[in-house]
């Protein structure tokens, strides 16, 4: 299920205009710059305690993904600005489609938002690359 999830919210990913042409990985984020990954992070489903003293999972859920993307890094500041711009396009597309009601599928639930949860960030950076960073949250409700 994870891996549908996964191979589904990239293919939804990819519907952006600024992703649709780029090489893009699920846990992989290639050497060259240009490309993207979309990285699987620990989680678990969030649990409460019942009547007899069980657990069962809540109907509403929440999954963290990372997307990751390798660009140009320079010394100077107008290609870095040029990238955390990119990042925050691809941010301002989630949150527009999002908001639209327009989501991935989602295996054993029903998306409900998937938003930016956090601001682009610089992570690691080379001489002349450098890793961006987009977290992600993807607000799901389970079957019942």
């Amino acid at each position: 299920m994870e891996i549908d999830n996964a191979q589904r919210l990239r293919d939804w990913l990819r519907e952006c205009p600024e992703l649709a042409r780029c090489p893009f990985g699920v846990d992989h984020l290639a050497r060259e710059p240009g490309g993207f990954a979309l990285c699987t992070l620990p989680g678990e489903l969030k649990r409460r305690e019942n009547i007899l003293g069980g657990l069962e999972p809540l109907a509403r859920q929440e999954r963290a993904f990372d997307l990751d993307a390798r660009l140009p890094y320079r010394a100077g500041a107008a290609q870095n600005l040029e990238n955390l711009a990119l990042m925050g396009r691809i941010a301002a597309w989630i949150e527009a489609r999002s908001a639209e009601g327009s989501l991935p599928e989602w295996a054993g639930g029903r998306v409900t938002a998937v938003l930016a949860a956090s601001a682009p960030e610089l992570p690691d950076f080379g001489s002349d690359t450098a890793r961006y960073r987009l977290r992600l949250a993807v607000r799901y409700e389970l079957d019942q």
